[in-house]
């Protein structure tokens, strides 16, 4: 994967979601989604729209023109409706790492059960 941060989506339901103007944030910005859905079982990539050509290759992306910056060492993620209506967040701490080496930037995968995500 390009060295630049980036998120991924992965839609659990059997129903197209549309994330255009949803908003990402971290704790210190937010900016909004560009067009984008994604369908039923797809993955899709949310990065910095100055990276989607590098991205493009591992699948499906959709752009922000400016992706919050993720620190390695704690930080939380949210992803918010067009309304600002909460969908999900994560608050991540280095610990999940369990192992020193990763710490200075490396994925984390979070499991969620199903959750309605309705627009």
């Amino acid at each position: 994967m390009p060295l630049a941060d980036y998120l991924e989506i992965y839609n659990t339901t059997n129903k197209i979601i549309d994330l255009t103007n949803c908003w990402i944030a971290d704790l210190t910005s937010m900016d909004q989604l560009n067009v984008g859905k994604i369908l039923p079982g797809e993955h899709i990539i949310i990065c910095d729209n100055s990276f989607e050509i590098e991205f493009a290759p591992f699948g499906k992306v959709v752009t922000v023109n400016s992706l919050p910056s993720l620190n390695n060492s704690e930080d939380e993620i949210t992803l918010f409706a067009p309304d600002t209506t909460l969908i999900h967040s994560v608050h991540y701490f280095d610990t999940w790492y369990r192992d020193d080496n990763k710490k200075d930037g490396t994925n984390i995968k979070t499991r969620r059960r199903k959750r309605r995500f309705q627009r």
